[in-house]
């Protein structure tokens, strides 16, 4: 039987810790009873835990991930570097939801979603780790073409208009899985004609010439007026006339191609001729207008395509027959409105 005589408040100490649970007026005898205590160390935020008496600052952790989020909170733990389970020591979770998900990482956008993002669009996102980008971005930045799933690479590829396997030049090229048509990868040689299809590589002899026509150059601009715009025909704002390119035999004179040219304000003309003719020739030039003008020697033609400079000077043209003008450029005589070879007096009033 307890003898009970005395009667105090006392501390509540339910845990043993030291610390109070508050306090409670008790009836007791000798010694304090269990549980109860005279002093106290203070105030217990936990009286059923004797390793918690004290709170501390902790960030909530919803996801139990082991990052917090949010503002400090107050809670009852063993110390300030122990949080308890629900509790993180940083705010760093950037999905305080998601377990899966707790720091930000670069990545490129992938606004096309096919596993490519575009070059300068770095983003800071959240994600399990550095190297699984979320859906809508990449670890990779080569997409040339971020709004087509099908299309994220570039590279300079062949150009092979005519499917030959021969290159007319190069050119980078924004393609997907497979290199589109009308390029390769690989060539088996520079295409004369890529217009033109030809496992042998024979193509249409090209003459690339150069030459001024008198009544058509402004000496102001240094070039040829767009005659045919100005007189109606079309809208180019190169497109002078059109010339007729001759190829004659060397040793006979004799006629052995003709193709049709587009002279340029600058004086450019390229000739075609489909039949591919080889060998040395003097080219003749004709125009409406002007008078017929031949190269001053023969010239090579066939598979490389000639360039002949009729304009660099009067010794170009066979006999010197052109005429000075401006400083260093030569032109072909215009005013043989009825191409017999001759310009007579009568017509110059006539001449463009």
């Amino acid at each position: 039987m307890l003898l009970t005589y005395q009667s105090a408040s006392l501390f509540i100490d339910a845990d043993g810790d030291g610390y109070d649970g508050g306090q409670s007026t008790v009836c007791y005898g000798a010694t304090v009873p269990a549980g109860y205590m005279l002093t106290s160390s203070g105030t217990d935020c936990n009286d059923t835990d004797a390793t918690k008496n004290a709170t501390f600052m902790f960030y909530a952790d919803t996801d139990a991930d082991g990052f917090g989020a949010g503002s400090l909170v107050a809670v009852c733990a063993v110390n300030a570097t122990t949080p308890p389970a629900g509790y993180s020591l940083n705010n760093t979770d950037c999905a305080p939801d998601n377990a899966a998900l707790n720091a930000t990482y670069s990545f490129y956008e992938d606004e096309d979603g096919d596993g490519v993002g575009a070059s300068g669009r770095v983003v800071s996102v959240c994600a399990v780790d550095a190297n699984t980008p979320p859906a809508g971005y990449s670890l990779s930045f080569t997409d040339c073409n971020d709004s087509n799933a099908l299309i994220y690479q570039s590279a300079s590829l062949f150009i092979d208009a005519d499917g030959d396997g021969y290159d007319g030049g190069q050119s980078t090229v924004c393609y997907g899985a497979t290199v589109p048509a009308g390029y390769m990868l690989t060539s088996s040689g520079t295409d004369c004609n890529d217009a033109v299809y030809s496992l042998t590589n024979t193509c249409s002899s090209i003459v690339n010439l150069k030459l001024n026509i008198e009544g058509y150059y402004d000496t102001a601009t240094h070039a040829m007026r767009p005659v045919m715009a100005n007189q109606g025909v079309g809208s180019s704002a190169t497109d002078v006339d059109d010339v007729t390119v001759e190829l004659r035999d060397s040793s006979t004179n004799a006629l052995v191609a003709s193709a049709t040219a587009r002279l340029q304000t600058d004086g450019t003309a390229t000739a075609t001729f489909v039949t591919a003719p080889s060998g040395s020739f003097y080219i003749a030039v004709k125009h409406r207008n002007a008078i017929e003008t031949w190269s001053a020697t023969a010239q090579t033609v066939g598979a490389t395509p000639l360039t002949y400079d009729f304009s660099a000077a009067a010794n170009k043209a066979y006999g010197n027959n052109m005429i000075l003008l401006e400083t260093g450029v030569y032109g072909f005589y215009s005013g043989d409105l009825n191409q017999d070879g001759f310009i007579e007096a009568i017509r110059l009033s006539s001449i463009i």
